[in-house]
Order: structure tokens, then C-alpha cells, then sequence
């Protein structure tokens, strides 16, 4: 079914037409804004997690997830790979995002800000103004992956 609706100019008098096509126009103008206001957020995976960026106003925005792993694990009842999850996600995955964040952006709070949620069991973070860069993509990989990068040293005990 079309959400497009048409109309007949030979059927309405010259003096409303203009009007009408005024009305349409606006009424385009206005799709295109809500879809242009929704953010889009790209996706790319990696070894131990999941990151999602984009940018919202002037923001950089990065939700990270879980890999489909640990989500295997959980589905499988398997506790002792859920823990071992767990830890990871709250505690080196944690102790991996700030500093790799402050020194990746040269910043720190209240410019760079992390919180984790747990319905999503997901990290926020999100860079304010770091959305107005030239390439605000680039900026956001290039972070995942330098944090990607920490995290395996982590897990693999300092060494890549």
C-alpha cells in the first residue's frame, strides 16, 4: 500500500492549486526531516565485541555489545562461560575503554562519556562534538579499533 497520494490539477480551480502544491512540498520536507533526524548507526564486529557508531547532533555515539559468543553461552545455560563473560564485560572491558578513550580523543570527562546499561547489558559511550569532524566514521573505527586492540592484550595477558 503507497503512502503517496495524488491529485488531479485539472480538477481543482488555479487558485488553490498553487496552495495545494505548496502543502505537498512541505509535507515531503517534513518526511525528510524525521527520517533525516533518526540516527544511523553502522555496525562492525570484532573479536570480543560488538560496536555500533554514529553520530547524533554534534555527538560521536558507540553502543558496544557483547559478541555473539557470550549470547551462545547464556542461551546454553552454560554458567561457567557466563561468568567468565560477565567478568570480561564489567571488569576488563572496563578497565580498557577510559584510558583508551581519553588518549585516542585527547580529552576526558565531561567531553567523553561511558555508562554502562544493563537491559542492554551493552556500554554507551559517547564523544561530545567529535560527531562534526570531517569523517566522523573513520574517527569512531579507528577508536574501536585501538580499543579492540587493548582488550586482546588484556584477555591475552599483555601480549597481542
Amino acid at each position: 500500500m503507497s503512502s503517496e497520494r495524488q491529485v488531479t490539477l485539472g480538477e481543482i480551480p488555479p487558485e488553490q492549486a498553487t496552495s495545494l502544491l505548496h502543502q505537498e512540498v512541505q509535507r515531503e520536507h517534513n518526511v525528510a526531516e524525521v527520517e533525516n533526524a533518526v540516527p544511523k548507526f553502522e555496525e562492525k564486529v570484532y573479536r570480543y565485541f560488538t560496536a555500533k557508531h554514529g553520530v547524533v547532533g554534534a555527538d560521536l555515539v558507540v553502543q558496544f555489545f557483547l559478541p555473539k559468543e557470550a549470547e551462545a553461552a547464556a542461551k546454553k545455560g552454560d554458567a561457567t562461560a557466563q561468568r567468565r563473560w560477565e567478568s570480561f564485560w564489567l571488569e576488563t572491558f572496563r578497565d580498557q575503554l577510559s584510558p583508551v578513550a581519553q588518549s585516542y580523543f585527547h580529552t576526558d570527562y565531561p567531553h567523553i562519556v561511558a555508562k554502562y546499561t544493563e537491559e542492554l547489558a551493552s556500554w554507551w559511550f559517547r564523544a561530545r562534538g567529535f560527531g562534526e569532524t570531517m569523517d566522523p566514521k573513520a574517527l569512531a573505527e579507528g577508536f574501536e579499533l585501538r580499543l579492540h586492540e587493548a582488550v586482546l592484550q588484556a584477555v591475552n595477558g599483555g601480549r597481542s
